[in-house]
Order: structure tokens, then sequence, then C-alpha cells
């Protein structure tokens, strides 16, 4: 009987080679996935925060203009439409118009400061929304064609914790 020499199968050098490539390709791919969902992350928050901000920028340009009088301290219950601003115990911002409380998450300050603009005031504002990924500060003013009284006021800082209230006050009739 005779022995032949065949080729046809996998060494075990060959097989051990193989599975060190693929050890290697497969911790590629997870370092991939690992790094872009972090990202995706860091995108969400950013986004989240964007979107805080801009939700309270939209309140005060709407609400603003039409204000008679705004400050921090609180009006009479007979001087028209309140709007207060204000942090609750829990961090949240808190935006109550007559008694009726909506809130607005992610927000972790705002500061605000009247000032002379023509024969108007303005109101600017500068607000600062989300966390350690998603950190956002939005600056803008609106002006305030209705207010009367002191020409500057503020600056105004409300943050968690800080006790500080801001008040708008628009006019019952309109």
């Amino acid at each position: 009987m005779r022995l032949r020499n065949s080729k046809k199968g996998v060494t075990l050098v060959e097989l051990i080679a193989v599975c060190a490539i693929s050890v290697a390709v497969i911790a590629a791919a997870c370092t991939l996935l690992y790094i872009g969902s972090k990202s995706a992350a860091r995108g969400a928050a950013q986004a989240a925060s964007h979107g805080d901000a801009h939700l309270l920028e939209t309140y005060l340009q709407s609400e603003l203009p039409t204000a008679v009088s705004v400050g921090a301290d609180k009006p009479g219950d007979s001087a028209g439409a309140i709007t207060a601003f204000r942090f609750d115990p829990d961090g949240t911002l808190a935006v109550e118009t007559n008694g009726a409380p909506q809130y607005i998450d992610g927000i972790e300050s705002v500061a605000l400061s009247l000032s002379q603009a023509g024969g108007n005031r303005r109101l600017s504002y500068t607000i600062r929304a989300g966390g350690e990924n998603g950190e956002y500060t939005l600056t803008g003013g609106v002006v305030l064609n209705n207010v009367t009284g002191a020409p500057e006021g503020g600056p105004w800082e409300l943050k968690p914790g800080s006790g500080t209230e801001f008040y708008l006050v628009k006019d019952k009739t309109k």
C-alpha cells in the first residue's frame, strides 16, 4: 500500500491565522460602532439643548413685544396678564401665565437686561441650555414697544436655586 501526501485540508497554522485576522476585524468594527454611538448620543444631546433654548426664545419673542412692564418685582394682580419666569426646586424652568405653568427642561440659566433702544426699550437675553455634552448658548434681544418707566434695568440672572423671578405684564385689554 502506498501513502499519498494529500493537500486537500487546512493546517492548524492557517486556521489560527484566519481566526486572528477575524478577531482583529471584529474588534475594529466594534470600536467604530462604539465611537458612532457616542457621537450619536452627543448629537442628540446637542439637538435637545438647541430645542429647549429655541423654545424659550420663541416664547420670549412672542410675548415681550406687547408687554407693558418687565422686571424682577412681582406686579399686583390688577396689573394685567402676568407671566412669571422662575426655576422650580427641581431645577426646571417654569413659565407661568396667570397661574398656568408650562415647563421647559434643559435650561441651565437665563440672563436678562433692559436697556434704552432709541425711543423704546430693548430686553437682551442669554439662554444657556444643555449639559456637559450638549451645552448651548443663545443670545438675542426684543424691542419692547409698550414698556414705560425706567430706561434700564437688570441684569436679572435666573438660575436653579437662585430664587430670582422675572415678570412680564401684558395689558388685559389687548
